[in-house]
């Protein structure tokens, strides 16, 4: 029987017999092969694709600290952040008591959006397909689903008297 740790013993920890001693963060190069030169990191570079996701929620080194009113960081993608307004219009505030006439008023907007909405539900069908090919959401496709959901919660937003700004006819931000 060839010598070891005893029954119940745990195996020592570290390379098998005969790879050289292990760089720390790095898995022991076989035998015959050169180590690891100083600095590699194992995997792709960041940005690049298969690189490991940015952790969303973080801010970049150096960034200013976020405002009092913004939500706490989360790893969620999607966050919805609509600043409090220091005061806001008072006309508004009627339209909003007659909620009809904040109705009328948001109107126009909300037929723009009805079909822009048809379309982007189209896109998001064909991108559905593009997904099951390919395994990529196709940029276009991404930006002007993004840029409807974008639009209709602006529209929304002033609808509910979340601020002052009427919601401008376009996808962009």
């Amino acid at each position: 029987m060839p010598p070891g740790p005893p029954p119940g013993a745990r195996a020592p920890v570290g390379p098998p017999p005969g790879y050289p001693p292990a760089q720390p963060g790095y898995p022991p190069a076989p035998p015959g092969y050169p180590p690891a030169p100083p600095g590699y990191a194992p995997g792709p570079p960041p940005g690049y694709p298969g690189a490991a996701p940015a952790r969303y929620g973080q801010p970049p080194l150096g960034a200013p600290p976020a405002p009092p009113w913004a939500p706490p960081p989360s790893d969620y993608p999607v966050q919805l952040t609509v600043p409090y307004p220091p005061r806001s219009s008072r006309g508004l505030a009627v339209l909003g008591i007659i909620y009809v006439l904040k109705l009328i008023a948001i109107l126009p907007a909300f037929i723009v959006l009805y079909f822009v909405g048809i379309a982007a539900f189209i896109v998001f069908w064909i991108a559905q397909w593009a997904i099951l090919f390919t395994g990529r959401y196709p940029e276009g496709m991404h930006r002007f689903v993004t840029g409807y959901l974008r639009w209709i919660t602006r529209a929304s937003a002033w609808l509910f008297g979340l601020t002052d700004k009427y919601p401008p006819f376009r996808l962009s931000p």
